[in-house]
Parts: structure tokens; C-alpha cells; sequence
């Protein structure tokens, strides 16, 4: 579609009689290689991105525009970042910082107290060049004025669970304390982004349409990862600190979006004015989605009445519909309350992939599991599985010897490395395990690991159920028992082998 447009383009403005070319043919150029850029198509990009820089340099001339243009400003900044991709930092830094200073002069202090998003953005930029090469020390004073700039645009009065680009700019600033080795720093910035992208994807998921908030979630960069990284090396470190991080993040999302399903089948059985209620509620939840997202502009004197207008709009509507609310609706619980209510022989691990950065050679490992294992009564624990390519090339073998009726030594060795070290931290008496895997130890047939005695697998020893998530365990736990049967429950089963010879006399 895009080269579309430019060919469109070309021939409304064509060379002989647009010399300087013209802004409309300007953009075409810069959208197409915008989207070269982002599918890693950089030889092709880069002729584009070049071609825009310079129509822009002529359209807008120093003579007539001497702070410069917003346009131009960002024509440098494209080209600049194209060449950070390509690992071209010497040739990125004198466009990056060109249009650093542009952006100084077009948002003055003077004029804009809070600052402006582009000028943040172009702090950033820096900020992660210097950053790419090592030079740790000069990227992060340009992360904390981004990051000081963006706490004045988006206030919490204005963004009450926050905006994506102050969250990036927490993120930017904690992966950079990272690798200077400053863990306990780095957790602390890193704790605080990683918690309002996951208030953002809610926030968003309650109200927007669910692509958009698939898409969303799947914008927003490693914010758990850096933390997990930045806690493992961190002195000291504590569990029970890290942990309330990731609770809501895994489930987030998918909790949100069948919250609103559930809300509206209970809606469908409800009389019309329950129905409308309901439907403006979903309203007051879609415009405060959007109010999220939005970046700040001058003149947003009014977002923070709005917003607040809102927000009381939305709490009276929920408490008028509590009835219909699911419970996960009406307060969070954490995730003690989920260990106070596991049986007393029972356990919930929650497993998360990441890259560690090493912190000798300052690059990022191939990755690691972190284990956090719940039981009632006891304090949380972690447990660091080292290898994780290892530990999934063993598991793609050992699924692959299960479907071709193989012997392998990878159950042997994958109990070895994933199961040993959970269990010697369960302590005695566990016979139920609840379990939330990562990445492809989802895959992972817990139940068939190889047990304690030759021969015997896990499965004799403990009843073993997967599940989304902590959070959604605790709705499972704290759900009142239903008084009347409902539509019923299905269980899908895949995989199912109906040409074996004993699939006739009705074994599995």
C-alpha cells in the first residue's frame, strides 16, 4: 500500500516541477522507509530515509526556518535510528545529535516548562546509542532527563496508571543502570515500569477492542525480563520484594479480556436497563482507554477533569452492576492470599523465562528460568534454572522421541536440571502441584518426568495441574461453589491416537 502511495506521489509531484519536491511526497518517501526499517529490510530503508532527509533539508532551509522543523527533526532522528539497527553507531551519532539539538530549539524551556514528547524521545535516542556502545556512563544522564521530562508530561493527576512512553522511559533508564552493574537501582526503576505496563495493558484491555490490545501488549518491550535480570544479581535480593512484580503480569491480559466476556454474558441474561448500564460502562472504560494511550499536547489543562470524571463515572457504574461484576473485578489480591489458600499439601510454582546480561562480559546470556515456588506458611522462594537452551533442546528431543516411540536420556536429564532443583526446595509433604511454565517449557509433560524410584514417573508421586496464571488459581480457590449446575464444563483433549489397534476395546 505504502509503495503505493509514493508511486501516487511521484507522479503528483514530479522533479521538473518540484525541484525542492514537496511535503506530501516527503511523507510517502518516509512512511515506506519507516516500514522497510521495521521489517529489518535496511538496504532498501536507508536510500528512502536519505532521499526524505534531504527533500526536508531544501523544503525547510536554515534561512527560513532557522530553529528548524519538527519534520526535519524527525527525518534525523529515522535516519539515525536506521543506522543504530545496523550497529553503524559512529555514522547514527552526528544525526541523532542533530536532531537532538533542533529539537531543543523548536521546544524551548521557555515555551514548554513541562518539555515535549519529541524532545524526550530525542533524549532516548541518544541515550540508547551511547548505551549500544558501551558507553554506560554518558547514556544515562540523557535516560534521566527523558525520563524527568516524560514524569511532567504524563502526571499521575492527567495518567493515573500511567502512559507507554513514561513507561519506556523507566525501562530505558533501569536496562541502563543494568548494565553498569547497579542491580538494586536498577530493580527499583525497572519494578516501577514493569507494574504500569502491566496497569497500562488492563487499562487498555478493559476498554479497547481485543486485536488492539493483543497488539499492544505485544509493543511493549522486555520490562520483566530486565527485572528479573537486574533481582538475580542483586545482594541481598529478596523474593517476597520481587515477586508482587510479577504476580498480575503473565494472566494480565487474558484475565482482563475474559473479565469483560464474563461481563457481558451476564449482561445478556440481565432486563434492558441493566443492558444499557452495562453498555455505558464498556463506553466510560473505552474512552479511558484511549485517554491512556494518548500522548500529551499543549493545552491538556482539562485531561486531568476528564479523567477524573471519568474514572468517578466508571466506579458508580461498577458499583451499581457488582452483582454482575466477577469477583476478580471488585479488588486485587495478592499473591499471599493465593498461599494462604493453597491445601496444606499443596504448592504453586510460577516459572518465567529471561536473558541475564553477564556481568564480566556485559552480553546477554542465552537464557534462564526463575522459579518462584508458593506454599502455605512458608516464605516465597526462587530458583534459578541456568540453562535454558539446554534445558529446551533436551525437551524438543525428548518430545520428538515420544512421538516416534523412542527411548531418550533427555527425560533423565531434564529431571536433572528442572525438576531436581524445584523440588529440593518444596520441602516435605507436597503431593499437588499447581504450576504456571514459560516460554517452551509449556510444553513440558511434568507429569511423565522421571520420579524418584527406577522406572517410576512423576505422576505417582503428585497430581499435577497447569495453569494460566496465580491470579487465576485464586479465582479458582476463592470461587463460591456454585448452588445449581451450570452449562457445564468441557474438556478438550488433542492428540487423541484413534488409528491404535486398542483404540476399539476403549483404552486411552
Amino acid at each position: 500500500m505504502f509503495e503505493k502511495s509514493l508511486e501516487k506521489c511521484r507522479r503528483l509531484y514530479p522533479a521538473d516541477k518540484y525541484p525542492d519536491g514537496h511535503p506530501n511526497l516527503a511523507v510517502g518517501l518516509n512512511n515506506l522507509g519507516v516500514l522497510l526499517q521495521a521489517r529489518g529490510e535496511y538496504g532498501r530503508a536507508e536510500p528512502l530515509l536519505r532521499d526524505v532527509l534531504e527533500m526536508r533539508r531544501r523544503l525547510y532551509p536554515t534561512g527560513k526556518y532557522p530553529d528548524g522543523h519538527p519534520n526535519l527533526a524527525g527525518s534525523l532522528s529515522n535516519l539515525g535510528a536506521l543506522l543504530h539497527d545496523r550497529g553503524e553507531y559512529g555514522k547514527a551519532e552526528p544525526f541523532l545529535r542533530e536532531a537532538l539539538e533542533m529539537s531543543k530549539r523548536l521546544y524551548p524551556a521557555e515555551q514548554y516548562p513541562g518539555g515535549h514528547r519529541y524532545l524526550a524521545s530525542s533524549l532516548n535516542n541518544l541515550g540508547s546509542l551511547l548505551l549500544a556502545r558501551g558507553e554506560y556512563g554518558k547514556a544515562e544522564p540523557f535516560y534521566r532527563a527523558a525520563l524527568d521530562m516524560l514524569k511532567k508530561l504524563y502526571p499521575p493527576d492527567k495518567y493515573p496508571v500511567g502512559h507507554p512512553e513514561l513507561a519506556r522511559g523507566l525501562n530505558n533508564l533501569g536496562g541502563s543502570l543494568l548494565a553498569r552493574g547497579e542491580y538494586g537501582k536498577a530493580a527499583d526503576v525497572l519494578a516501577e515500569g514493569a507494574s504500569m505496563y502491566d496497569r497500562l495493558t488492563v487499562a487498555f484491555a478493559d476498554g479497547g477492542a481485543e486485536a488492539e490490545a493483543l497488539n499492544l501488549a505485544a509493543s511493549l518491550p522486555g520490562a520483566r525480563n530486565l527485572f528479573l535480570a537486574a533481582t538475580v544479581h542483586e545482594e541481598s535480593a529478596n523474593p517476597a520484594e520481587q515477586y508482587p512484580v510479577l504476580w498480575q503480569s503473565k494472566s494480565a491480559l487474558a484475565r482482563s479480556l475474559q473479565r469483560r466476556r464474563r461481563l457481558l454474558r451476564a449482561a445478556s441474561d440481565a432486563d434492558e436497563a441493566t443492558r444499557r448500564k452495562v453498555q455505558t460502562l464498556i463506553g466510560v472504560r473505552q474512552e479511558l482507554a484511549r485517554l491512556v494511550l494518548a500522548p500529551a499536547r499543549p493545552g491538556d489543562a482539562d485531561r486531568a477533569q476528564l479523567v477524573q470524571d471519568l474514572t468517578d463515572k466508571k466506579e458508580r457504574l461498577e458499583k451499581e452492576l457488582a452483582a454482575l461484576l466477577p469477583a476478580s473485578d471488585r479488588g486485587i489480591l495478592s499473591y499471599t492470599d493465593l498461599a494462604d489458600r493453597l491445601p496444606e499439601r499443596a504448592v504453586f510454582i510460577d516459572l518465567s523465562r529471561y536473558r541475564d546480561l553477564d556481568p564480566k562480559t556485559r552480553k546477554w546470556a542465552d537464557g534462564h528460568y526463575a522459579v518462584f515456588i508458593l506454599r502455605k506458611g512458608q516464605p516465597i522462594r526462587r530458583v534459578e534454572l541456568a540453562d535454558a537452551a539446554a534445558i529446551e533442546k533436551d525437551l524438543a528431543e525428548w518430545r520428538d522421541a515420544i512421538v516416534k516411540n523412542l527411548r531418550s536420556d533427555a527425560a533423565g536429564r531434564l529431571r536433572k536440571a528442572v525438576w531436581e532443583p524445584i523440588a529440593a526446595a518444596l520441602g516435605e509433604g507436597v503431593d499437588t502441584v499447581y504450576i504456571c511454565p514459560d516460554g517452551p517449557l509449556s510444553a513440558l509433560p511434568w507429569s511423565a518426568l522421571p520420579g524418584d524410584r527406577p522406572g517410576s514417573v512423576l505422576l505417582e508421586d503428585y497430581a499435577f495441574a497447569v495453569v494460566p496464571g496465580g491470579p487465576s488459581l485464586l479465582d479458582q480457590l476463592t470461587a463460591p461453589v456454585p448452588t445449581s449446575r451450570g452449562p457445564g464444563v468441557l474438556l478438550a483433549v488433542g492428540g487423541v491416537r484413534y488409528d491404535r489397534d486398542d483404540a476399539s476395546t476403549g483404552k486411552p
